[in-house]
This record gives structure tokens, sequence and C-alpha cells, in this order.
């Protein structure tokens, strides 16, 4: 027999299993849905920046909740980093990442499902640094109230501080960090992802060329926005840190910055700002912080170790938190700003808040 002859049996056999193969349907697994909602913000009615109320707010909801009517679901909140877009997370600008799909895998693998809430928190200068601003609006309030509110009315959540997590990444980081510690009611499980701006280190340092540079571009500049009020031209973080009663026109840097430079070129302190922004960066008010962090059900931190900007200010907030016996999870991984953000999503902060979110209204 020749070798061609000895093939033919096991060609039909080859044959024969690839045709029992394709026979039977692909096995899909369960997917989730992405919303397109809208928030109407009251808070930024009338906000200096002419910025508009209306927010785009994406939310994946999971697998089973087209077909499960009856049940309710824990909720994660996700802030994005300034000059960001809540689409990103879906678009695959962070490595080809695909929150949607990430989350489909996540329950394929086994873990809870749980709703994803992505609120467009972008403004004219670039960021808002999660604060109530004179120049930007409340837009604490409209993260930890009006959006909770309006998920919690919409959507079959699980309305519990327990069932609820917030996460963060760059400046959203940072908001994690403000907010949950003064809504420790609203949120229990809370992740920051490489924070920025966490104290007075970097380019926040009180000897930084930052504050020089801003003082000689802000000077008198203002420009008119639709409503007609002055804008105050500075980064997305001085603007941020302006007082709600502060009124326009928002003319010149004095008021604002917390160091500014003398004729010799120096940097001098500027006692009542630095007040107000030791009052909200987290290195700074982690002491009065201290309960409200105590309380939650569970809190992580994470930063790159090549992350030059945000890995000293994260190591302080670490240290001051240890300090006062509070111990978050905290991972320093090899990696810079963003070139991990979605290894660290896939691998460990979705399966975190599968693990940590209470999953019943009676838990």
């Amino acid at each position: 027999m020749r070798p061609a002859q000895r093939l033919r049996p096991v060609v039909r056999v080859a044959a024969a299993v690839a045709a029992a193969v394709v026979s039977f349907p692909a096995v899909t697994r369960p997917q989730g849905r992405l919303v397109h909602d809208t928030l109407h913000a009251r808070a930024l009615v009338g906000n200096a920046l002419g910025d508009s109320p209306a927010r785009e707010v994406l939310v994946y909801l999971p697998p089973s909740y087209d077909r499960s009517s009856g049940r309710r679901y824990p909720v994660m909140y996700l802030l994005h980093g300034s000059t960001s877009k809540p689409v990103e997370w879906v678009d695959g600008t962070y490595q080809g990442f695909n929150l949607a799909r990430a989350m489909d895998s996540l329950v394929a693998g086994g873990g809870a499902e749980y709703i994803v809430v992505m609120p467009d928190t972008d403004n004219a200068l670039g960021g808002c640094f999660y604060m109530n601003s004179g120049v930007g609006g409340r837009w604490e309030d409209v993260v930890a109230r009006e959006l909770v509110r309006h998920v919690d009315e919409r959507y079959r959540t699980i309305a519990r501080r327990e069932s609820r997590g917030l996460v963060g990444h760059s400046s959203g980081g940072f908001g994690v960090l403000y907010l949950a510690p003064r809504h420790a009611d609203t949120f229990g499980a809370v992740y920051a992802m490489s924070p920025c701006c966490l104290g007075f280190f970097a380019s926040l340092a009180p000897t930084s060329p930052r504050w020089t540079r801003l003082a000689r571009a802000l000077g008198d500049t203002v420009q008119p926005s639709q409503n007609g009020s002055d804008v105050w031209r500075g980064d997305a973080m001085s603007a941020a840190m302006v007082p709600l009663d502060a009124r326009p026109p928002f003319r010149g840097y004095t008021g604002y910055l917390p160091f500014v430079p003398s004729s010799d070129g120096t940097l001098t302190p500027n006692e009542r700002v630095l007040a107000i922004w030791r009052d909200r960066l987290p290195v700074e008010r982690v002491d009065r912080d201290r309960a409200a962090l105590g309380r939650l059900t569970a809190f992580a931190v994470d930063v790159g170790r090549a992350d030059s900007g945000v890995v000293a200010g994260t190591r302080a907030y670490v240290r001051a938190l240890e300090r006062l016996g509070v111990r978050p999870r905290v991972e320093e991984y090899d990696g810079g700003h963003i070139d991990r953000v979605r290894e660290r999503f896939e691998r460990v902060v979705l399966p975190f808040f599968a693990r940590v979110l209470r999953p019943t209204p009676s838990g």
C-alpha cells in the first residue's frame, strides 16, 4: 500500500471530526448591556465655565439584568482622570481595554455581577477634581448625591453603602480619596488607582516652578463665558480650589494660588489660600478623615513605581494612614501612570469589587 493510500482513512476520519465540530452551534457567554444615559445636574447650573449641566453617563448592566427582573445589584462608580471621557473605558484607549467585555469575562469566570456607572466629569479646564468650586460648579454634589440618586431611581440597585463602590484613576483617584471620607454613608468600598495630587509633592511642592508659571500665565487674564461671567483661566486643580462663595470676575492669581512669587523670585505662601488647599488635599487632612476611612468595608490604593509624579504623594498618604492605624490594601507595581491600566482593571480592580460589594439587600 502506497503512503497516499494509507493516509486516506485518516483524512476521512479528520473530515468527519471537523464536520461534527462545526455541526454544533458555538457556545457564547452571556453578555451585559451598555446604556448611554444622561444626568441633568442641578449642581452645575450657572457654573462660571459655562459647562453644560447635561452629563453623559455610561452604565454597564450585567448579563442577568434583563432576565432577572426582580433582582437588585451592587454598583461601582468609576471616575476618570483629567482630560478624559467615560467612553475611554470601553473604546480601547487603554491598551485595548473594554470594560464591558472585561465585566462579561469576569462574570463568565464566576465573578459576582454588579452595575458599573461611568459619568462624564470633564470640564472646560480639563478636569473638575470632584470638588465643589466657585469656578467649575458643585462637582462633589453631582457625583456623591445627584448621580447616586439618579442611578438608584432608574436602575435596580442595592441602595446601601455596603453595596456601593467608588474607584478612580489619576485625578479620579484623587476624587476617590477626597469623596470617600466625606460620604462614608454613601460609599462602602473604595479603590484609588494612581491617585494624583494628594499633597504638596512633585509639581505641587512649595518650591515648584509650577506656581511661578501659573502666576505669569494668569495675571489678569479672563475670558467671557456663554453665560456672561468671567472665566478664571488657570490649571484645573487650582480652579477647583476656588471656594463656593467666590464670585466673578475671577481676575488675577494672588487670591487663588497657594504660593505666589515675590519680587525677588522666591515663592511666598498665601496663608489664606493654603488653608483651603490643606482642607482638601488628602495627605493634609488625613487626621480628620481617619474615623470615616476606618468605617470603609474595603479600601485599596495602588501606584506604579515608575509614576514619578504620583508615587511620592501616594506613599506619604499611605504612611500617614498607617500611623493612624488605618491600613488599606496597598500595591506598588512595575509600571508608570497609564501603561498598565487594562491589566490592573482586568486582573485586580474588577475582581476586587466582585469580592467586596455586598450582593444582597439583606446582607
